[in-house]
């Protein structure tokens, strides 16, 4: 069970059967992970930037990453291919922390008006 605050991606179950998944590496899978789970916790809306390209996984394990179409370069970093169609956005999550935020001072406001 998710414990509050926590974030999370979405990662399909047939994802290995993915032909663009198949003849990659256990190394390359791992860091397409790892960069899927960077930009969702610092809500980049698929965006890596240089920094973290570089110091994430490995060389050939990025370059996989390149050649299978699963991250490619836009200028000032790199775009994780097809992010948001299957990850929240920024926008996304600050619109339901903000709904859960206001839900819980009605809640409070509730709980005290009972007092």
């Amino acid at each position: 069970m998710a414990k509050p605050g926590w974030r999370w991606i979405k990662v399909d179950v047939a994802l290995p059967r993915h032909p663009r998944y198949d003849s990659m590496t256990w190394a390359a899978k791992a860091t397409l992970i790892e960069m899927w789970l960077h930009c969702q916790e610092d809500m980049t809306d698929g965006h890596v930037r240089p920094a973290v390209w570089n110091r994430t996984g490995t060389a050939a394990a990025r370059q996989q990453l390149l050649d299978y179409g699963w991250a490619c370069p836009n200028g000032d970093g790199y775009l994780m291919s097809n992010y948001l169609e299957h990850q929240q956005s920024r926008q996304d999550i600050e619109n339901n922390s903000d709904r859960k935020r206001k839900a819980g001072q009605l809640g409070g406001i509730a709980r005290w008006r009972r007092a």
